[in-house]
């Protein structure tokens, strides 16, 4: 391997870390949830309350809003977003593919008036 194609592999595989955020410690997880989605899905998930309703956000509660969607819909969801992120922000930036399951997990598990908790 000639030294600028050792460099070049270096500087590839380093841009390709930069650009996987690391996963978050649970703590940190749970209080993303708060900040970023629960004024749309609401701290339960049920999306129910004025701002919720407003931006129509998906009710994580309802079997007949989650019918359909399957995990990959929802990892590609909280990634990419919805309508070019203008419906929903894209978070595939600020959360590793790991933080994204896990979102999913509880998102799977969120009950109507119990807080969702998205510790893994």
């Amino acid at each position: 391997m000639t030294f600028r194609s050792l460099l070049f592999a270096t500087l590839v595989s380093g841009l390709a870390a930069l650009s996987v955020p690391p996963s978050r410690p649970p703590g940190d997880l749970r209080i993303f949830f708060r900040q970023t989605c629960a004024a749309c899905h609401g701290l339960d998930g049920s999306a129910t309350s004025p701002e919720g309703q407003r931006l129509k956000g998906r009710d994580f509660t309802s079997p007949e809003a989650m019918k359909g969607l399957t995990d990959a819909d929802l990892e590609t969801t909280i990634r990419k977003g919805l309508f070019f992120g203008m419906r929903m922000p894209s978070y595939g930036s600020q959360l590793s593919d790991a933080d994204i399951k896990a979102m999913v997990r509880i998102i799977r598990e969120a009950r109507r008036g119990r807080p969702v908790d998205p510790t893994p």
